[in-house]
């Protein structure tokens, strides 16, 4: 088991050589978390919240079984030796409220891995078998030439702010004739394109897009972003979309803007929700006030 102390220290030495501009191949995801800059993640939260959400979630950070997982799956299918070396699973049937269980547990946490259930392993073998068998996600994420977790050191300029440092990492790096394309994984609920359509709204995936080839053209011709998708329960369907150009373009935009709002948290970290705002209810409540006001005229 590695010592803490000396792990902590060998991630502060990495931090202290990372320079901007500047792309890395072999950085571990501990050492750029722990980069202070702005990001996609970050930009999402203020995006739907406030300086002050922002700031309680980075100094409160979750491990949700879905980040397990999906960091799990990444390394399955991108970085298998990584895969190997930081993650175990429970023996299948055996359950940490048991005291076999509790005591298997404390033995596969002392090897400084990360424990996943057994349910949760199979899930990630399901999800990568799913990838690997469909034939245009395992091209891209698999057999094309090309880096995996790649990150990117950059400063991205917003409409009034220039020169802010950001960070981006890339699940793949690849060519194609002469042409580069950002990969993407991304576990799902489903992966039909209507519903992805919709995470790509929900979950920020488009303001994630526009800033990861913001950073990438500063380095390589980047043509294309590519989402490799796969959904999280059997049959753990797999598909693989290219971002419309034109769709980029508009949150491009929106990019520019959130990047002003990341200016304004470094500014003001501790800002919630100020002033005093008119406030109604939302506009299909008020289309239904209005359609019982006008029945009500209607019956006398």
């Amino acid at each position: 088991m590695v010592d803490a102390d000396a792990a902590q220290i060998g991630v502060i030495v990495q931090l202290s050589e990372i320079k901007w501009p500047s792309v890395v191949t072999d950085l571990s995801s501990e050492v750029y978390h722990a980069v202070d800059a702005l990001s996609s993640t970050r930009l999402q939260i203020l995006n739907t919240k406030t300086n002050l959400h922002l700031s309680h979630k980075l100094s409160n950070p979750d491990d949700n079984e879905d980040f397990v997982v999906g960091r799990a799956l990444h390394a399955a299918v991108l970085q298998p030796e990584v895969y190997a070396a930081e993650f175990i699973a429970m023996p299948d049937g055996l359950k940490r409220t048991t005291k076999e269980g509790k005591a298997e547990y404390e033995r596969l946490i002392s090897t400084g891995k990360q424990v996943m259930s057994a349910s949760q392993a199979k899930q990630v073998e399901g999800m990568r078998q799913s990838i690997l068998m469909h034939s245009d996600a395992a091209m891209f994420l698999r057999s094309m030439a090309g880096d995996a977790e790649v990150s990117a050191f950059v400063e991205v300029d917003g409409i009034n702010h220039k020169n802010l440092k950001a960070k981006a990492r890339f699940d793949r790096v690849v060519d194609i004739g002469g042409e580069v394309a950002i990969v993407d994984l991304k576990t799902t609920r489903s992966a039909s394109r209507e519903e992805f359509e919709r995470s790509i709204w929900g979950y920020g995936y488009g303001t994630q897009c526009a800033l990861y080839l913001r950073a990438a053209r500063q380095f390589w011709n980047v043509q294309h972003f590519v989402f490799c998708v796969v959904e999280k329960e059997a049959p753990f369907v797999s598909a693989v979309y290219r971002m419309s150009d034109t769709v980029i373009k508009e949150f491009n935009y929106k990019l520019d803007l959130l990047i002003d709002r990341y200016k304004d948290y470094i500014e003001n970290p501790t800002k919630g929700y100020t002033g005093i705002t008119e406030i109604g209810v939302p506009a299909w409540a008020l289309r239904k006030l209005e359609l019982e006001t006008i029945g009500e005229i209607e019956n006398v």
